[in-house]
């Protein structure tokens, strides 16, 4: 199911994301699924309808308002729960991180969610989800995206240092299944890291620069 661009904006605005909100916390299993999928579908590529979960504020006013943000509460509670709607959870979070980033360029917005460091498990989820390489992308791309910005990029690192986590990259990359977006993502990923985060280890900074530079070869190889 696709929801017309057009429309994406009036249904945020007339409580559809409210509902879907609600539908996260009922305790029936495919409920929980719908309202993450719904949300998904509804944040991809919509700022207004990001913005509108991130501020709570209405769609389309430019108005910030003091008011915590229970909606992303909502969402980021479900992307952490094991159930039905992590994934699509997930993913919504992901389409938040992408239209603050590349639509709207919101640094103060962004700053504020990495210091809370609460974006990076749902991007992680996305990393460990074997079934789909696209889902997987999109926590690549998520985790490079973030690697854009210093607050960002400390926050994906300290992620990074463990082991477990930073080989969920080395599967996105070598399998053979992976998106085809995976090997830029990643060079994405580890030059940001490589430019923003000044105080690293010199190890890791070895290791981080020893993949860009193979991976900068393979695909000069295929080009």
């Amino acid at each position: 199911m696709a929801i017309p661009a057009k429309n994406k904006e009036k249904l945020g605005h007339g409580g559809v994301i409210e509902e879907a909100c609600f539908l996260l916390s009922s305790p029936v299993p495919q409920l929980q699924r719908d309202g993450a999928y719904l949300l998904r579908l509804l944040l991809n590529r919509c700022l207004p309808n990001v913005h509108h979960v991130v501020d709570k504020r209405p769609a389309g006013s430019l108005e910030l308002t003091p008011e915590a943000a229970p909606l992303l509460d909502d969402l980021l509670l479900a992307s952490s729960t094991i159930g039905p709607a992590s994934i699509d959870a997930s993913r919504a979070l992901f389409h938040i991180l992408r239209g603050l980033h590349l639509l709207g360029a919101d640094h103060e917005r962004l700053a504020t969610l990495y210091r809370s460091q609460i974006i990076i498990s749902p991007l992680l989820n996305l990393l460990r989800q074997k079934e789909d390489p696209a889902v997987r992308s999109e926590g690549l791309l998520g985790l490079a995206l973030m690697a854009q910005t210093q607050p960002g990029a400390l926050c994906a690192l300290e992620a990074l240092k463990d082991n477990a986590n930073f080989d969920l990259i080395m599967f996105c990359e070598g399998n053979p299944n992976h998106h085809g977006g995976d090997k830029a993502n990643t060079l994405f990923l580890i030059h940001g890291l490589l430019q923003n985060v000044v105080d690293m280890d010199s190890d890791l900074r070895g290791k981080l620069t020893d993949m860009f530079q193979d991976l900068s070869r393979e695909r000069s190889d295929v080009l």
